[in-house]
């Protein structure tokens, strides 16, 4: 059975069979997580584990999206447990500044 959740920042698709017999994570290039579970693994417990290694998985979707850059307008990048949009302008000056939910990089 296929679901999705979010704890805190972190989003994720969890996939449950019962041929699974134990619990897999792996971080997509858009920095959600795909778990793979026994059915008989509930969702609380998930959420759980997510919480418990919240900080070694947020590096590891920071790492992730990293990788997959193309530093273009409209790319996305992590920043302080959520995503940003660089928004590419030209200006006088050289200003880099978070608005919203965009990075925007002046030059």
């Amino acid at each position: 059975m296929k679901s999705t959740g979010k704890v805190g920042t972190i989003r994720y698709t969890l996939l449950t069979s019962r041929t699974n017999r134990r619990i897999t994570i792996r971080v997509g290039h858009d920095g959600m997580l795909t778990i793979r579970a026994p059915n008989r693994v509930g969702r609380r417990v998930i959420e759980e584990l997510i919480t418990d290694h919240r900080e070694h998985l947020l590096n590891r979707i920071d790492e992730e999206v990293r990788d997959a850059h193309t530093y273009e307008d409209g790319d996305r990048f992590p920043y302080a447990g959520g995503m940003v949009t660089l928004q590419l302008r030209t200006g006088n000056d050289y200003r880099a500044y978070i608005e919203d939910d965009l990075l925007v990089v002046s030059a």
